[in-house]
Protein backbone atom coordinates (compact mmCIF):
# COMPACT_ATOMS: atom_id res chain seq x y z
CA UNK A 1 0.00 0.00 0.00
CA UNK A 2 1.26 3.38 -0.78
CA UNK A 3 0.56 6.06 1.62
CA UNK A 4 1.93 8.94 0.31
CA UNK A 5 0.47 8.49 -3.74
CA UNK A 6 -1.96 11.39 -4.50
CA UNK A 7 -5.22 10.99 -6.50
CA UNK A 8 -5.38 12.46 -10.25
CA UNK A 9 -8.03 14.94 -10.59
CA UNK A 10 -7.73 14.71 -13.82
CA UNK A 11 -8.23 11.04 -14.04
CA UNK A 12 -11.55 10.97 -11.42
CA UNK A 13 -13.19 13.81 -13.13
CA UNK A 14 -12.52 12.07 -16.32
CA UNK A 15 -13.61 8.91 -14.92
CA UNK A 16 -16.50 10.63 -14.00
CA UNK A 17 -17.87 11.32 -16.90
CA UNK A 18 -17.75 8.22 -18.73
CA UNK A 19 -19.37 6.87 -15.53
CA UNK A 20 -21.86 9.22 -16.41
CA UNK A 21 -22.63 7.58 -19.86
CA UNK A 22 -22.22 4.00 -18.95
CA UNK A 23 -24.62 3.89 -16.87
CA UNK A 24 -27.05 4.43 -19.49
CA UNK A 25 -30.74 5.02 -19.70
CA UNK A 26 -31.46 2.59 -16.92
CA UNK A 27 -29.23 5.22 -14.76
CA UNK A 28 -31.16 8.02 -15.88
CA UNK A 29 -34.40 6.39 -15.18
CA UNK A 30 -33.78 5.20 -11.71
CA UNK A 31 -32.07 8.94 -10.77
CA UNK A 32 -35.03 10.79 -12.56
CA UNK A 33 -38.25 8.65 -10.95
CA UNK A 34 -36.64 8.43 -7.80
CA UNK A 35 -34.31 11.22 -6.84
CA UNK A 36 -36.52 13.65 -9.26
CA UNK A 37 -39.65 12.39 -7.27
CA UNK A 38 -37.74 13.03 -3.88
CA UNK A 39 -36.70 16.37 -5.26
CA UNK A 40 -40.33 17.44 -5.79
CA UNK A 41 -41.92 15.99 -2.97
CA UNK A 42 -39.22 17.58 -0.96
CA UNK A 43 -39.99 20.89 -3.02
CA UNK A 44 -43.61 20.91 -2.10
CA UNK A 45 -42.71 20.14 1.56
CA UNK A 46 -40.94 23.54 1.65
CA UNK A 47 -43.80 25.02 -0.18
CA UNK A 48 -46.18 24.32 2.73
CA UNK A 49 -43.61 25.19 4.97
CA UNK A 50 -43.00 28.59 3.67
CA UNK A 51 -46.31 29.46 3.13
CA UNK A 52 -47.85 29.13 6.87
CA UNK A 53 -48.46 32.62 8.02
CA UNK A 54 -47.93 32.31 11.68
CA UNK A 55 -45.19 31.35 13.71
CA UNK A 56 -47.92 28.38 15.32
CA UNK A 57 -48.60 27.30 11.58
CA UNK A 58 -44.56 26.95 10.94
CA UNK A 59 -44.07 25.22 13.78
CA UNK A 60 -47.27 23.06 13.81
CA UNK A 61 -45.70 22.03 10.24
CA UNK A 62 -42.10 21.56 11.51
CA UNK A 63 -43.53 18.86 13.81
CA UNK A 64 -46.13 16.67 11.47
CA UNK A 65 -45.67 13.33 10.48
CA UNK A 66 -45.48 14.08 7.13
CA UNK A 67 -42.63 16.72 7.67
CA UNK A 68 -40.58 14.12 9.48
CA UNK A 69 -41.94 10.98 7.24
CA UNK A 70 -40.83 12.97 4.32
CA UNK A 71 -36.82 13.25 5.71
CA UNK A 72 -36.76 10.05 6.65
CA UNK A 73 -37.80 8.48 3.21
CA UNK A 74 -35.67 11.25 1.67
CA UNK A 75 -32.70 9.85 3.52
CA UNK A 76 -33.56 6.56 3.05
CA UNK A 77 -33.92 6.65 -1.01
CA UNK A 78 -30.79 8.55 -1.40
CA UNK A 79 -28.80 6.31 -0.03
CA UNK A 80 -30.44 3.19 -2.06
CA UNK A 81 -29.83 5.31 -4.87
CA UNK A 82 -26.52 6.21 -4.09
CA UNK A 83 -25.85 2.51 -4.06
CA UNK A 84 -27.68 1.93 -7.20
CA UNK A 85 -25.75 4.36 -9.35
CA UNK A 86 -22.65 4.03 -7.20
CA UNK A 87 -22.80 -0.07 -8.37
CA UNK A 88 -23.57 1.02 -11.91
CA UNK A 89 -21.20 3.49 -12.85
CA UNK A 90 -18.53 0.77 -11.58
CA UNK A 91 -19.42 -1.67 -13.65
CA UNK A 92 -20.66 0.29 -16.59
CA UNK A 93 -24.60 -0.50 -16.76
CA UNK A 94 -26.79 -3.57 -15.19
CA UNK A 95 -29.40 -1.35 -13.08
CA UNK A 96 -31.14 -4.67 -12.60
CA UNK A 97 -28.59 -5.99 -10.73
CA UNK A 98 -27.38 -3.32 -8.73
CA UNK A 99 -31.02 -2.92 -7.58
CA UNK A 100 -31.12 -6.24 -6.52
CA UNK A 101 -27.68 -5.83 -4.73
CA UNK A 102 -28.88 -2.66 -3.06
CA UNK A 103 -32.01 -4.30 -2.00
CA UNK A 104 -30.14 -7.01 -0.24
CA UNK A 105 -27.89 -4.68 1.59
CA UNK A 106 -30.92 -2.14 2.56
CA UNK A 107 -30.27 -2.60 6.01
CA UNK A 108 -26.88 -2.08 6.36
CA UNK A 109 -26.96 1.13 3.99
CA UNK A 110 -29.63 2.14 5.70
CA UNK A 111 -27.97 2.02 8.82
CA UNK A 112 -25.08 3.89 7.42
CA UNK A 113 -26.77 6.40 5.97
CA UNK A 114 -28.30 7.23 9.46
CA UNK A 115 -25.36 6.87 11.17
CA UNK A 116 -23.25 9.11 8.72
CA UNK A 117 -25.45 11.89 8.66
CA UNK A 118 -26.09 11.88 12.53
CA UNK A 119 -21.92 12.07 12.70
CA UNK A 120 -21.79 15.02 9.87
CA UNK A 121 -24.65 16.71 11.52
CA UNK A 122 -23.04 16.76 15.03
CA UNK A 123 -19.90 17.75 13.32
CA UNK A 124 -21.55 20.75 11.30
CA UNK A 125 -23.20 21.97 14.58
CA UNK A 126 -19.55 22.13 15.82
CA UNK A 127 -18.33 24.72 13.89
CA UNK A 128 -19.04 23.04 10.79
CA UNK A 129 -15.19 22.60 9.95
CA UNK A 130 -16.10 19.40 11.59
CA UNK A 131 -18.76 17.86 9.63
CA UNK A 132 -17.09 18.66 6.53
CA UNK A 133 -13.90 16.79 7.52
CA UNK A 134 -16.23 14.01 8.53
CA UNK A 135 -18.13 13.88 4.83
CA UNK A 136 -14.15 13.75 3.58
CA UNK A 137 -13.56 11.39 5.34
CA UNK A 138 -16.49 8.90 4.90
CA UNK A 139 -17.03 9.79 1.49
CA UNK A 140 -16.68 6.70 -0.29
CA UNK A 141 -18.21 4.75 2.99
CA UNK A 142 -21.24 3.64 0.64
CA UNK A 143 -19.47 1.47 -2.73
CA UNK A 144 -16.93 0.30 0.35
CA UNK A 145 -19.97 -1.84 1.49
CA UNK A 146 -21.32 -2.74 -1.12
CA UNK A 147 -17.46 -3.91 -3.01
CA UNK A 148 -16.10 -5.61 0.25
CA UNK A 149 -19.36 -6.49 2.17
CA UNK A 150 -18.56 -4.69 4.94
CA UNK A 151 -20.60 -3.79 7.74
CA UNK A 152 -21.74 -0.11 9.14
CA UNK A 153 -19.05 0.74 10.93
CA UNK A 154 -16.40 -1.43 9.11
CA UNK A 155 -17.59 0.74 5.70
CA UNK A 156 -16.75 4.28 7.62
CA UNK A 157 -13.48 3.37 8.90
CA UNK A 158 -12.62 1.85 5.71
CA UNK A 159 -13.43 5.13 3.75
CA UNK A 160 -11.52 7.06 6.44
CA UNK A 161 -8.78 4.81 5.57
CA UNK A 162 -8.79 4.78 2.43
CA UNK A 163 -8.97 8.66 2.02
CA UNK A 164 -6.10 9.29 4.87
CA UNK A 165 -3.28 11.11 2.94
CA UNK A 166 -6.05 12.66 0.15
CA UNK A 167 -8.37 14.71 2.22
CA UNK A 168 -7.21 17.87 0.50
CA UNK A 169 -7.84 16.54 -2.84
CA UNK A 170 -11.12 15.02 -2.24
CA UNK A 171 -11.91 18.17 -0.60
CA UNK A 172 -10.68 19.96 -3.91
CA UNK A 173 -12.88 17.46 -6.04
CA UNK A 174 -16.09 18.21 -3.25
CA UNK A 175 -15.61 21.69 -4.07
CA UNK A 176 -15.43 21.78 -7.63
CA UNK A 177 -18.34 19.91 -7.49
CA UNK A 178 -20.54 21.93 -5.39
CA UNK A 179 -19.23 25.52 -7.02
CA UNK A 180 -20.58 23.27 -10.68
CA UNK A 181 -23.85 22.89 -8.78
CA UNK A 182 -23.93 26.34 -7.64
CA UNK A 183 -23.72 27.66 -10.81
CA UNK A 184 -26.08 25.52 -12.48
CA UNK A 185 -28.72 26.24 -10.01
CA UNK A 186 -28.20 29.70 -10.48
CA UNK A 187 -28.82 29.80 -14.03
CA UNK A 188 -31.67 27.39 -13.67
CA UNK A 189 -32.93 29.75 -11.54
CA UNK A 190 -32.62 32.41 -13.41
CA UNK A 191 -34.55 30.55 -16.10
CA UNK A 192 -37.35 29.83 -14.12
CA UNK A 193 -37.60 33.47 -13.03
CA UNK A 194 -38.23 34.15 -16.53
CA UNK A 195 -40.61 31.63 -16.98
CA UNK A 196 -42.61 32.77 -13.63
CA UNK A 197 -45.94 34.50 -14.32
CA UNK A 198 -47.42 37.01 -12.01
CA UNK A 199 -50.17 34.58 -11.09
CA UNK A 200 -47.58 32.18 -10.22
CA UNK A 201 -45.75 34.42 -7.80
CA UNK A 202 -46.01 33.07 -4.25
CA UNK A 203 -46.61 29.53 -5.22
CA UNK A 204 -43.92 27.19 -7.20
CA UNK A 205 -44.96 27.13 -11.33
CA UNK A 206 -44.90 24.16 -13.26
CA UNK A 207 -41.45 25.24 -15.01
CA UNK A 208 -39.75 25.53 -11.40
CA UNK A 209 -41.11 21.66 -10.72
CA UNK A 210 -39.91 20.14 -13.64
CA UNK A 211 -36.34 22.49 -13.02
CA UNK A 212 -36.35 20.75 -9.65
CA UNK A 213 -36.86 17.32 -10.66
CA UNK A 214 -34.04 17.64 -13.84
CA UNK A 215 -31.64 19.21 -11.60
CA UNK A 216 -31.90 16.50 -9.15
CA UNK A 217 -31.73 13.79 -11.24
CA UNK A 218 -28.54 15.23 -13.06
CA UNK A 219 -26.83 16.07 -9.11
CA UNK A 220 -27.45 12.16 -8.79
CA UNK A 221 -25.74 10.76 -11.57
CA UNK A 222 -22.93 13.24 -11.33
CA UNK A 223 -23.12 13.00 -7.88
CA UNK A 224 -22.76 8.89 -7.04
CA UNK A 225 -20.30 9.09 -10.61
CA UNK A 226 -17.74 10.81 -8.81
CA UNK A 227 -17.85 8.50 -5.82
CA UNK A 228 -17.62 5.46 -7.93
CA UNK A 229 -14.50 7.21 -9.89
CA UNK A 230 -12.68 8.14 -6.14
CA UNK A 231 -13.08 5.10 -4.77
CA UNK A 232 -11.58 3.44 -7.89
CA UNK A 233 -8.79 6.09 -7.61
CA UNK A 234 -7.83 5.21 -4.07
CA UNK A 235 -7.93 1.77 -4.56
CA UNK A 236 -5.60 2.06 -7.18
CA UNK A 237 -3.16 4.45 -6.00
CA UNK A 238 -2.82 2.80 -2.39
CA UNK A 239 -3.82 -0.69 -3.50
CA UNK A 240 -3.07 -1.35 -6.76
CA UNK A 241 -6.88 -2.19 -7.77
CA UNK A 242 -8.07 -1.54 -11.39
CA UNK A 243 -11.11 -0.84 -12.60
CA UNK A 244 -11.55 -3.42 -14.25
CA UNK A 245 -10.82 -5.88 -11.41
CA UNK A 246 -13.42 -3.78 -8.99
CA UNK A 247 -16.21 -3.77 -11.47
CA UNK A 248 -15.37 -8.00 -11.29
CA UNK A 249 -16.11 -8.14 -7.80
CA UNK A 250 -19.12 -5.63 -8.01
CA UNK A 251 -20.34 -7.90 -10.82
Amino acid sequence: MDETAKIDLGRVLSRMGSMVGAMGLGGLAIAALVSGGTAVAMAALLQQFNSAATPDQILATFFSPYYWLTILVGTVIGVLVQAVLVRSAIVGGDVGGSVALAMRRIGPLIGLALLSAIAIGLGMVLLIVPGIILYIMLVVSVPAMLEENAGVIESMKRSRALTKGSRWRVFLLLLIFVIAYMVASGLVGAVVGVATTPESIGNMSWAAWAVSAVLATIVSLVAAALVASLYIELRTIKEGASADALAGVFA
